[in-house]
Formats: C-alpha cells, sequence, structure tokens
C-alpha cells in the first residue's frame, strides 16, 4: 500500500464506571457511596459544566474534554448497567499518542478504574491512491469481495450489531463536507494540508471486546491495539479488474494480488468455555418436570409418561449429550432407584393396556 504519511491513533472512546468505586471506605452500602459520590461531583466536578439534557435514561453534562451521562443506582442496578458513561471528545484524544497518556480522568481515578464501552482505532493516511474506488477486498467480515457494503463515501465491512465493523472513507471528502474547523485544524497539522487523506476505521464495542477478545479495561489498552492489528491486517485490497474478478468468481484468492492495510500481527484470543449440563442441573429439571405431570391428577397416563420420559433421555444419550449420573449421595440413588423400577417395569411391560396408553398420550 502507497502511504505518503500516515497516523494511527484512537478516533472514539467511550468509558463506563460506576460511582461507588470512587469512595473508599468499604463499611458503607454502595448506594450510599453512589450518594456520597454523586453529592461530590456535584458541588467540584459538574460545578462548572454545561448540562444538555436526558437521553437513554441518563442526564447529560458537557465539559471540557468529554461528556458525562449519570444514571441513577437503582435503575443502572436494575438494567444491569454502570451508573456512569464518559464520551471523550476527538480533539482531546487525537492530541494524545496510541497509549493515551495524559487522558483526562474523572473522578482522579486510573485506568483500572474504567471498563471499555466502544472504542475506535484508526489509521489516517495520505496517498496518491484511493483505495475505496476500484478496488476489491479479501477479508475475514461475511461480504462478498467485489461488492461490499458501501453508503455514500463509505464502504463497511463486517456489523455493528456483533461490536465487530471496519470502515474506510476519504477523509478529504468529510472534512470539506462537515467543514468541521477545528478537525482541519488538527488534521492540518498532523499532515501539513488536508488532501489526499484516507480513513480506515476498526469500530470495536464491549460485547465483541469482552466476549471475543476477553479485554475489558481501559488497563488493557495494549491488548485492544494488538487485538485490532491481528483482524486489520487480515483485511487485503487488489485491483478490480477481469482477471481478478475471474479469480474471485472461481475462489481462486491465492492468484490474487493484493495489498495489506498493516503487516500481519497475531492474537491469541480465549478459549471460550462451553456450556456443559451438570447431573443436577438434570435432576433438577426431571424433577420439576415429574412433579407438575403428578400434581396435574393425570395419573391414568402414568405409564406413558415415564415411557416418554426415558425415550427422551435416550434420545438424548444417543445424540452425544452428556447426561453421565454420578451417584454420590443418598437423594440421588433413591432418585435412580425409582426410575430404574419404572425403566425395568416399561421394558418388561408388554401388554395392550400400555399400547392404548401411549397412544393416548402420543396422541
Amino acid at each position: 500500500m502507497e502511504i505518503i504519511a500516515e497516523k494511527n491513533y484512537i478516533d472514539t472512546l467511550y468509558l463506563s464506571t460506576n460511582l461507588e468505586y470512587f469512595v473508599t471506605d468499604d463499611d458503607l452500602h454502595d448506594a450510599y457511596k453512589y450518594v456520597l459520590m454523586l453529592s461530590y461531583i456535584s458541588s467540584s466536578l459538574l460545578f462548572d459544566a454545561d448540562c444538555i439534557g436526558s437521553s437513554m435514561g441518563r442526564d447529560w453534562y458537557k465539559l471540557k474534554n468529554y461528556t458525562i451521562g449519570i444514571m441513577e443506582y437503582d435503575k443502572a442496578k436494575k438494567s444491569n448497567q454502570p451508573n456512569c458513561v464518559i464520551q471523550y471528545d476527538h480533539s482531546h484524544i487525537f492530541s494524545l499518542n496510541q497509549q493515551l497518556d495524559g487522558l483526562d480522568l474523572p473522578f482522579d481515578g486510573t485506568f483500572e478504574d474504567y471498563m471499555i464501552k466502544r472504542i475506535d482505532i484508526t489509521k489516517t493516511i495520505k496517498s496518491p491512491i484511493d483505495y475505496t474506488v476500484g478496488y476489491g477486498y479479501l477479508s475475514p467480515y461475511r461480504s462478498s469481495p467485489l461488492r461490499p457494503n458501501r453508503k455514500d463515501n463509505t464502504i463497511y465491512l463486517g456489523s455493528r450489531k456483533n461490536g465487530n465493523l471496519f470502515r474506510m472513507y476519504p477523509k478529504t471528502i468529510e472534512l470539506r463536507e462537515t467543514k468541521n474547523y477545528k478537525k482541519i485544524a488538527l488534521y492540518t497539522s498532523e499532515f501539513g494540508d488536508i488532501e489526499d487523506l484516507y480513513t480506515f476505521e476498526h469500530e470495536l464495542h464491549r460485547s465483541y471486546l469482552k466476549e471475543d477478545l476477553g479485554i475489558d479495561r481501559l488497563s488493557e489498552l495494549s491488548k485492544v491495539w494488538e487485538a485490532s492489528a491481528s483482524i486489520v491486517c487480515k483485511i487485503l485490497f487488489f485491483k478490480d479488474t477481469d482477471k481478478n474478478r475471474k479469480n474471485v468468481e472461481h475462489r481462486n484468492y491465492k492468484r490474487i494480488e493484493t495489498v495489506a492495510l498493516t503487516e500481519y500481527k497475531e492474537f491469541e484470543r480465549p478459549t471460550k468455555k462451553r456450556y456443559k449440563r451438570s447431573y443436577p442441573a438434570l435432576l433438577k429439571r426431571l424433577k420439576k418436570e415429574i412433579d407438575s405431570y403428578l400434581s396435574s391428577g393425570e395419573v391414568e397416563n402414568e405409564t406413558a409418561f415415564w415411557l416418554e420420559l426415558v425415550t427422551d433421555l435416550t434420545l438424548d444419550v444417543a445424540k452425544g449429550k452428556d447426561l453421565e449420573i454420578a451417584l454420590t449421595d443418598t437423594d440421588r440413588v433413591l432418585e435412580y432407584s425409582e426410575m430404574e423400577k419404572k425403566h425395568n417395569f416399561l421394558r418388561e411391560t408388554d401388554d395392550y393396556l400400555l399400547q392404548e396408553e401411549a397412544k393416548k398420550a402420543f396422541g
């Protein structure tokens, strides 16, 4: 990829935290800690802030370098959300280095005190080549190499729904159309002018960061850079020619001459734990079903009920589900003994009555 100049930086940063984290008295209840912290910031931090309204259940305040949104303690607990969100101004974080040294943190916290809600890892380049026009893209995202999702001047790879989105667009066009003179001054100071600028943004949301990458807090910022690079390095650009179109059609991707946005990076993702049904959970479900059936008074179909239950368990085992029964206490022995009696009865009984009850039970 032909690049005259480039800048790698964080374009967007949203953090979240809970106000009670910053009250050090451990003997107090969290709800009271929240009240104390709110009282403190109202008389200091928010004293000079502009209240810009309420939305999404939060009251929003504009400060010098960020906007802060605070939700009531009980409401946040009920909705399982942090009660404080911080959204940083672009001009503040653009002027910092990649590790955000000098970041204006509210409440005098450390990087460990704030969870990452959203972060955009960004590369802006000055290049004589416009890679957003006349090019195809091979990427780990589910999109057609020659028909990516395009809106106006922006190309999208991936989806915001799963918290992992990559987009590219001509930065020069954006700056001219929005007439954001503050941003124009920032990019001019970095590149000398705003001509031939193109931006590549990797947007990562908390859902993807935590669940797929194992990244939670701002203190893990270096991991964010590593993880993003390991994904972005797999996005390859190639010229949209007849030859390459034919190779794409036949999926001969190795024959296509490509260029990458970054060099190859490796990042070890955490291993996701797969849910394994335990015996206690299975026993609890069986007891609930059995109690529900026996309390219904439909005792005439009891035989058919046990037949259906044993059949379901047999099918579960046939499908490879782990239903091994470990008999370690008296309750389980009794439960198993009762089941065994019913099972033996069904195996040994082969009469017309059993068939009739089965027909009634299964329709």
